[in-house]
C-alpha cells in the first residue's frame, strides 16, 4: 500500500464523509455482477452479486471541465463520489477524478480513477452530464458509470487502504494502513504482539500493538498501545499502566479488540486488530498560569495555561515509580514515568510519556523534554521520592515543568488576554467563518478569483459542540472544500476578512466555537 496514493485520497474530499455518511446500509435499485458496467444516478445504489457490497453515487460533484461552446486554456477534470458499504465493515467514500470526452467518457483513467477498496476496484468510465456555458448543473443531475471487479488474492476481511472517520471502527493485519479522512496522514499497523495466558494460571492475555502516525512532512510518530483481551479477543478496561487508547494530535486512537488465529503455523501478520478514532476531549484551560521558561507545579488531574495561552499542559497520571526507595538497597535505580497531553494552536492535544530516573530529591537526571508545536516541555522534579516499598498515593505527586518558546516567538503575558471559552455566555447568533485552503492555493497559483472565505448563516455558539459539527455547517451549503476556519486563518486570512463584522471562528484548545473579536 503505498502512503502517497492514501495521503491524496485523504486530502482531496476533506470529511466528505462526514457531511454525507449513511447510517443505514443504502437500498439498492437492482443487482450487478462483477466486471459489468452498471450506471447510476446521484442517489441511487446497486449490489454486487454474490458480495456483501453495495455501492451508492453520492449527490455531490465538482466539474471543472471546459462547458460546451467555449474556448478554455486547458482542460479541467470533473470528481464525483460514491459511498461504499460493505457488511460489518466501515463504509468508505472514494473520490474518483477524471477528464471526459464531451460525451462523458473518461480519456485519461488513471489510479484517481478506480480507487480500491481492499479487495474490490471501482472504475468510472462516463460522467454525465457535460456543462453547457454560463450552467450550473445540479448536483442531483449527475449520473455516472462504472465497473467494479475484484482482485482474488486480496483478504476481503480487513479495511486496508480506506479513508477513515472518528467514531466508524475499521479493521487492519500487521503491515496495513489507513488514511485520516481531512489529515494528510496515515495509520499505519506496524506490529501486533501477542502474550497469551496459559488457561490454568487464570490470567488475561496481553497485546502490544505498535502504530506509526505517518505525515508527509514530519518524522514518524510512533505509538504503542497496551492492554489485556478476554476469551472474545475484546479489550478489557485499562489497569496499571495498560494504554490502550492514546491521543495524537487531537485524535484518539483507541483499541476495541484482537482477533487470534485458532490455526496452527499462525504468523502476526494473521492477526486482525479493530481500532476506532475519536475526537480528542477538550483541554481545559488549567487553573496554573505560567510564562515561557518559568517553572510551574501540577498535580495529576491539572493542567496549564502557558503565556498567552500558546501552550497547554496537563498532567495526567504517573505510569511508573519504580525508583529505589531511600530505605532499601537496589541493583537498579528505577525511573519515574508521567502520562501528559500538550496541545496548542500549532498541534492539537497528543499524549506523551515524560520522565527518566531522579535523584532523592526527585530532582531529574538530565530533565527530559519534549517538542511540541514549536514549544519544548522540560521535566525538572517529581516529588515526593519514595521513602518505603509502600506504593504513594496518585494526589500525592507533584511535578515541575518548564515550557520554553521558539527563538523566533513572540512572547506576551499572561495577563494581556482571556483564555478562550467555549461555554455560550448568551444566545447570541452569529455566523460561523468557512474558509477553502485549496481556493487560496488556486487563487495564488495564477487561478482564476473565487471565494476563500465565506460566512454561514447566523447559528448560535452551542449549535455545533464538536469538530464534525462545525465542519459540517460549512462543507454543507459551500461544498467538500469548505472548512471551519481556526485561531490562525484571523492572520493568515486578514486580507479577506469581513470588516465590523462578529463572527465565530473554532478554537480547537477551547473545544468548540469562539467569537471574534471577543465580546466587549
Amino acid at each position: 500500500m503505498r502512503v502517497l496514493r492514501l495521503l491524496i485520497l485523504a486530502f482531496l474530499p476533506l470529511i466528505l464523509s462526514g457531511c454525507w455518511m449513511l447510517e443505514l446500509p443504502p437500498i439498492p435499485t437492482g443487482v450487478v455482477a462483477l466486471g459489468q458496467p452498471f450506471t447510476l444516478k446521484a442517489s441511487q445504489s446497486i449490489k454486487l452479486a454474490g458480495e456483501p457490497v453495495r455501492i451508492r453515487l453520492e449527490p455531490w460533484a465538482d466539474d471543472k471541465r471546459c462547458p460546451e461552446d467555449t474556448t478554455c486554456t486547458e482542460s479541467a477534470p470533473v470528481r464525483i463520489q460514491i459511498s461504499v458499504w460493505r457488511d460489518d465493515h466501515s463504509t468508505t467514500y472514494p473520490v474518483f477524478t477524471v477528464y471526459t470526452e464531451r460525451d462523458g467518457a473518461v480519456i485519461e483513467a488513471g489510479p484517481e480513477s478506480r480507487p480500491e477498496v481492499r479487495a474490490y476496484c471501482v472504475k468510472v468510465t462516463n460522467v454525465q452530464p457535460y456543462p453547457a456555458a454560463e450552467q450550473e448543473i445540479p448536483y442531483g443531475n449527475y449520473q455516472a458509470t462504472l465497473v467494479a471487479t475484484k482482485d482474488p488474492e486480496a483478504a476481503p476481511d480487513t479495511d486496508a487502504g480506506i479513508s477513515v472517520i472518528t467514531d466508524d471502527p475499521f479493521v487492519l493485519a500487521q503491515g496495513e494502513q489507513v488514511a485520516l479522512v481531512g489529515r494528510t496522514v496515515v495509520l499505519q499497523v506496524e506490529q501486533v504482539e501477542h502474550t497469551p495466558c496459559p488457561p490454568e494460571q487464570g490470567c488475561t492475555a496481553r497485546i502490544s500493538l505498535h502504530l506509526g502516525w505517518i505525515e508527509d512532512t514530519v518524522p514518524t510518530r510512533q505509538i504503542t498501545l497496551t492492554a489485556t483481551v478476554d476469551d472474545t479477543g475484546a479489550v478489557l478496561p485499562d489497569t496499571g499502566m495498560l494504554q490502550s487508547v492514546q491521543l495524537v494530535d487531537g485524535v484518539g486512537i483507541r483499541l476495541l479488540a484482537v482477533t487470534e488465529p485458532t490455526y496452527e503455523g499462525a504468523i502476526p501478520e494473521d492477526y486482525r486488530v479493530r481500532l476506532v478514532l475519536e475526537p480528542g476531549p477538550r483541554m481545559p484551560n488549567g487553573g496554573v498560569y505560567a510564562e515561557p521558561g518559568e517553572p510551574f507545579n501540577l498535580t495529576p488531574g491539572y493542567a496549564a495555561t502557558i503565556g498567552m495561552d500558546v501552550l497547554r499542559v496537563r498532567f495526567d497520571s504517573i505510569l511508573e515509580d519504580s525508583r529505589c526507595p531511600a530505605n532499601v538497597l537496589c541493583v537498579q535505580a528505577g525511573k519515574v514515568m508521567l502520562g501528559i497531553t500538550i496541545s496548542n494552536s500549532e498541534q492539537r492535544a497528543t499524549n506523551y510519556v515524560l520522565g527518566g530516573s531522579t535523584d532523592e530529591q526527585g530532582n531529574l537526571l538530565g530533565e527530559p523534554e519534549i517538542d511540541h508545536g514549536g514549544y519544548t516541555l522540560r521535566l525538572s522534579q517529581v516529588t515526593p521520592y519514595p521513602e518505603t516499598t509502600e506504593p504513594i498515593s496518585t494526589t500525592a505527586y507533584q511535578a515541575t515543568f518548564v515550557a520554553i518558546a521558539p527563538a523566533n516567538a513572540i512572547v506576551q503575558p499572561t495577563a494581556a488576554i482571556e483564555p478562550p471559552q467555549a461555554n455560550p455566555s448568551t444566545g447570541e447568533a452569529l455566523p460561523l467563518l468557512c474558509v477553502n485552503e485549496f481556493a487560496a492555493i488556486r487563487v495564488s497559483s495564477g487561478g482564476a478569483a473565487e471565494p476563500v472565505i465565506q460566512l454561514t448563516d447566523p447559528i448560535r455558539q452551542d449549535e455545533a459542540p464538536g469538530y464534525g459539527e462545525a465542519h459540517a455547517l460549512c462543507n454543507k451549503p459551500f461544498g467538500p472544500e469548505w472548512v471551519q476556519a481556526g485561531p490562525n486563518a484571523i492572520t493568515e486570512k486578514a486580507n479577506d476578512l469581513p470588516v465590523d463584522t462578529a463572527f465565530w471562528i473554532w478554537d480547537g484548545m477551547a473545544g468548540g466555537l469562539v467569537r471574534h473579536p471577543p465580546a466587549p
